[in-house]
């Protein structure tokens, strides 16, 4: 039953890390150079190849989209950078040792 709660859990925040709207993935991306954004894009495509899980590519693909598409760059934050990456990766890793089967 922890491992079921964990997944979801897991799941649920991965979900949030889309940068649309008002979702925490927006507002982290909102401070993230274009290149930055192309480093939290791939760690997103790291968090992929790691679960397989649809959730994840579609988080992946708006990224993507968001990366290409904005054209404005604020000042470098290298500490949002890193929190972004970690809990890409984080998440995806409790996604992975908790998935079904």
């Amino acid at each position: 039953m922890f491992k079921a709660i964990a997944h979801t859990g897991a799941w649920i925040n991965i979900l949030n890390l889309a940068p649309v709207w008002q979702l925490d993935g927006s507002r982290g991306f909102a401070s993230l150079t274009r290149l930055h954004r192309w480093i939290a894009t791939a760690a997103l495509g790291v968090a992929w190849i790691l679960t397989r899980d649809g959730a994840v590519l579609l988080v992946l693909m708006v990224a993507t989209g968001r990366t290409v598409l904005d054209r404005g760059d604020p000042p470098q934050d290298r500490g949002a950078l890193a929190l972004f990456v970690f809990v890409t990766l984080a998440l995806a890793v409790i996604c992975r040792l908790t998935q079904a089967g």
